[in-house]
């Protein structure tokens, strides 16, 4: 597991996976322990071994930053990850988090580090009065949920600063970046 954020140069995540590698984002609403963090990816590796789309084996990879956010990639080799193939992924984290007593934060939250540097999460409002009251600013980075595909992540890294993406809708007019 990675103690620091991943940037681009760490881009050994994932190497023998394709730039189109689809790749899923799942942030816990809180850092789990170490237990926990070691239950979710002996879990997600077990499922990894038996992931198929449409009776094609799924080559994919796993990383868990921080205790907090796990990162999925996956492809199938000449082809395209079914829908079918996708919900399995979903249907099985979302389990393994009800089983653990956890959840992974909504789509519509914001993933982004505090000024200590730990990985926090916030609702969009919550999160546009933290830009308003000055405790994010345009520099402070956050993690874009909705990133698709690995080159994106191999590209800009996993996190990026506030201001040069679409989080920085969320800064006042008045707040510099």
């Amino acid at each position: 597991m990675t103690e620091r954020p991943m940037y681009p140069e760490d881009n050994m995540m994932f190497s023998t996976l394709s730039d189109d590698a689809n790749v899923w984002l799942y942030a816990a609403d809180r850092r789990l322990s170490r237990v926990h963090a070691e239950q979710v990816l002996a879990h997600v590796h077990a499922f990894r071994s038996t992931w198929r789309s449409h009776g094609r084996e799924v080559v994919s990879d796993c990383e868990l930053i921080e205790d907090r956010l796990l990162v999925v990639a996956a492809e199938v080799p000449g082809g395209e990850l079914s829908g079918c193939g996708i919900d399995k992924s979903l249907h099985t984290l979302d389990a393994l988090a009800r089983e653990l007593d956890f959840g992974w934060v909504g789509g519509l939250d914001i993933v982004f580090r505090d000024r200590d540097g730990q990985l926090k999460t916030a609702t969009r409002s919550a999160f546009r009065a933290l830009a308003s009251n000055g405790a994010v600013n345009g520099q402070t980075p956050v993690v874009d949920l909705a990133v698709e595909r690995l080159a994106d992540i191999r590209r800009r890294g996993l996190e990026v600063p506030l201001a040069s993406n679409w989080h920085a809708q969320f800064l006042d007019r008045n707040t510099t970046p």
